[in-house]
């Protein structure tokens, strides 16, 4: 069963090395070895910044943030545009 937790029972932190994340896993296989074995090596070399959100001292969640570009070449003005639609 699903329980809502208010928002003002979470915290969030910056990743760091104090964090123990090894048992955390999630529905996403991929997700959860991106934070245990990536998140903090990316964060270190400036490619990400990850939170931590822990709900009574347990991490219940955690989101990344990047910047990047994505490089407009080999498209059109017009393309994806329907008839009549800008």
């Amino acid at each position: 069963m699903n329980t809502k937790i208010p928002f003002d029972n979470l915290s969030f932190s910056l990743l760091n090395e104090d964090i123990d994340v090894s048992s955390f896993q999630c529905r996403g296989p991929d997700l959860t070895e991106f934070l245990i074995e990536d998140a903090l090596e990316n964060q270190a070399a400036r490619l990400s910044v990850t939170r931590i959100v822990s709900y009574e001292g347990q991490i219940v969640g955690f989101f990344t943030l990047t910047s990047d570009c994505i490089i407009r070449k080999g498209i059109s003005d017009d393309d994806g545009e329907e008839e009549g639609r800008p």
